[in-house]
């Protein structure tokens, strides 16, 4: 594990450090945070995802909105629809069913997905415009 010390940022009265790869041209945040007040040097516990959980939403009418809640700790997570239709999803109650922003849509043969989080107390909503359908969204904590 090579690397060089390269910029710093001040964030929260610490000095976090960043650096680069061993070649010196991806720049990549080192696992430590050094505080030069006390000459702490406080070593980053990487959160990782675990457990897999896979929740499979029937939208059983078209333009409907469904919901799930996501598990405390959601640390990532991925959609799609298991058919070849575009669907739309939200954080916010009310957004799908007849579209009104802020949604966002999977293109059909797509999914969406998000990693580096730590979520509690959310719930997606989606919906399709074609009837029949299953949202597949695997939930890691």
């Amino acid at each position: 594990m090579g690397g060089s010390i390269g910029k710093t940022k001040y964030t929260e009265q610490t000095i976090q450090n960043f650096g680069f790869d061993e070649n010196y041209k991806i720049p990549i945040r080192l696992g430590y945070v050094y505080s030069p007040a006390d000459e702490d040097v406080q070593v980053l516990k990487k959160s990782i995802a675990e457990t897999p959980t896979v929740y499979n939403i029937s939208m059983t009418n078209a333009n409907t909105e469904y919901s799930q809640s996501l598990p405390t700790g959601t640390k990532k997570f991925t959609l799609q629809c298991r058919g070849n239709y575009d669907i739309r999803f939200a954080f916010t109650s009310g957004k799908v069913a007849t579209p009104t922003a802020p949604y966002a849509t999977i293109k059909a043969g797509m999914n969406y997905y998000e990693d580096n989080l730590n979520l509690s107390n959310k719930t997606i909503y989606v919906a399709c415009g074609t009837a029949g359908q299953v949202a597949e969204l695997i939930v890691w904590t």
